[in-house]
C-alpha cells in the first residue's frame, strides 16, 4: 500500500521527489510556502521552503514570473540588481504556492518602512548611514592639505575625529559626519572631512536627493555637496565637469549678514582652465528660512536636456528650482552639453576658509568665527543619508564597483 506523504522542499534538498497515489487513503492536496513574502537587497539570497501534502507522481518544479528581479533555484531565492518585486512559484501537478519577493537597492534595509516614492522614479541605491562604519567599498575618505585647488586651510585626513559614521545627538539620525577643527596638523591650522566615491559608484542622469544638516558656516565654513565626471584622472579638470548641488559659507553671505539663509549651485566645464577663463554658471539664492543647524533635502533631477535642482521639494512640492542648466548634447567643446551626459561620482566635504569664503592669506583662526570657545573649536555636517533614482529612461547609467 502507498502511503501519503508529507515533504517539506528546502534550499539544501536537491532531490525533488514524487508522492504516489491510489491505496484507500484519503486525498488530501496541499501545497504551502514558510514565507509569502520576501523583502532582499540586490544580489543577496534567501530560502524558500515548500511542505507538500499532496497525492501525485509530480515533480515540485520552482519559477520566477521575472527572472530580471530574482531568480530560484530548488528554493533558493537570487535578487538580481534590478529593483522590483516579482513572484516566486513552486508547483506540483495543479497545485501551487506562491511568494511575493520585494527587492531593495544596497544600504535601504528591507525589514523598515518603505521609502516614500517620488513620482515617475524608482530608487536604485542609497547609503543611510545607519550602521557603526562607512563602506569603503562605495566611499573613498581623502587625505590631502593641498588646499581643494582654492587656498583652503583644512587638512582633510581620515581619523574618525573628522569623518565617521555616528549618531546626530540631537535627532538620533544614523549619519555620515564629517567634522572640521581647530588644531595644527601637518603644517595646517585645522582639519576636516571629504569624502567621494570616484571610480567605486557613478551615475548618468536621474534623480539625486541628500537630507543633511549644514553646520552654522559664520565666517571661514564651507560645506558643499557636489558631483565631478568619473573621468576626472584623466582628463582633468573643468573638462570632467562638476556640478555644485549646494555650497554654503560664501563672502557674499559674510558681507551681507545671510550666512544662515545664503547658499547656491553651479556647474563648471570646459576645454581647460585656461587662467580662469572657462565656461561655468549657476545661480545663488537667499533663502526665506534658515537652512543650517536642522535637516533640509537637496534635490537634483538630471535628464537629456536639463539639470533642475530644489530645496525641500519633499515639502513644498510646487517649489520652483534655486538653479538650472540646459544640457542639449553638443558636440561643441564650449558647450555644456557637451559635458554632462557621462558618469559623476559624489562628493561631500566640509571646507575651512579658501577663495570661496574670502579668507585666505597667512592663517589666523580667529577669522574662521564658526569655531569657536562655544562649540569646543570643532564643527559637524551631518549627512542622513543620500539616494540615487531613476527613471527608467535609455540613457541613465548606475555603476557600483
Amino acid at each position: 500500500m502507498k502511503k501519503l506523504i508529507i515533504i517539506s522542499f528546502a534550499a539544501t534538498l536537491l532531490i525533488i521527489t514524487g508522492c504516489g497515489g491510489g491505496g484507500t487513503e484519503p486525498k488530501i492536496n496541499s501545497i504551502t510556502l514558510n514565507k509569502d513574502t520576501i523583502n532582499i537587497n540586490v544580489l543577496k539570497k534567501d530560502t524558500l521552503v515548500a511542505t507538500l501534502l499532496i497525492n501525485s507522481n509530480e515533480p515540485l518544479v520552482w519559477s520566477s514570473d521575472n527572472e530580471d528581479i530574482a531568480k530560484v533555484f530548488y528554493g533558493i531565492v537570487t535578487a538580481k540588481q534590478q529593483i522590483g518585486s516579482c513572484k516566486i512559484t513552486a508547483t506540483c501537478g495543479d497545485l501551487s504556492a506562491t511568494c511575493v519577493v520585494n527587492v531593495f537597492p544596497s544600504g535601504v534595509n528591507p525589514n523598515e518602512p518603505p521609502i516614500d516614492p517620488i513620482e515617475g522614479y524608482t530608487l536604485i541605491w542609497t547609503d543611510d548611514f545607519n550602521g557603526t562604519e562607512l563602506n569603503r567599498n562605495v566611499w573613498n575618505i581623502e587625505v590631502n592639505g593641498n588646499g581643494g585647488g582654492n587656498a583652503e586651510w583644512q587638512y582633510y585626513t581620515d581619523r574618525p575625529s573628522n569623518v565617521r559614521v555616528g549618531k546626530d545627538p540631537e535627532t538620533g539620525e544614523g549619519c555620515l559626519i564629517l567634522t572640521a577643527v581647530k588644531e595644527n596638523y601637518s603644517g595646517r591650522p585645522c582639519t576636516s572631512g571629504r569624502v567621494n566615491t570616484k571610480k567605486n559608484l557613478t551615475f548618468t542622469h536621474g534623480l539625486i536627493e541628500a537630507r543633511i544638516k549644514i553646520p552654522y558656516t559664520a565666517n571661514g565654513l564651507w560645506p558643499a555637496f557636489w558631483l565631478m565626471g568619473n573621468d576626472y584622472d584623466q582628463v582633468g579638470w573643468p573638462r570632467c565637469g562638476e556640478i555644485d548641488i549646494m555650497e554654503m559659507g560664501n563672502r557674499n553671505a559674510i558681507v551681507r549678514g545671510t550666512q544662515d539663509r545664503y547658499f547656491s549651485g553651479w556647474f563648471h566645464w570646459g576645454p581647460s582652465y585656461n587662467g580662469g577663463a572657462y565656461p561655468n554658471t549657476g545661480k545663488d539664492k537667499t533663502n526665506d528660512y534658515p537652512i543650517q543647524g536642522s535637516y533640509h533635502t537637496f534635490r537634483m533631477y538630471w535628464d537629456a536636456n536639463q539639470i533642475r535642482m530644489y530645496l525641500d521639494q519633499d515639502i513644498y512640492p510646487n517649489i520652483t528650482p534655486y538653479c538650472s542648466l540646459s544640457i542639449p548634447a553638443s558636440t561643441d567643446n564650449n558647450s555644456a552639453g557637451y559635458y554632462f551626459h557621462k558618469p559623476f561620482f559624489i562628493l561631500f566635504n566640509l571646507a575651512v576658509a579658501g577663495n570661496f569664503t574670502g579668507i585666505t592669506g597667512t592663517y589666523d583662526m580667529s577669522r574662521i568665527t564658526a569655531l569657536n570657545e562655544g562649540n569646543n573649536y570643532t564643527a559637524n555636517f551631518y549627512i542622513d543619508y543620500v539616494r540615487i533614482y531613476h527613471k527608467g529612461e535609455a540613457n541613465e547609467t548606475f555603476w557600483q564597483k
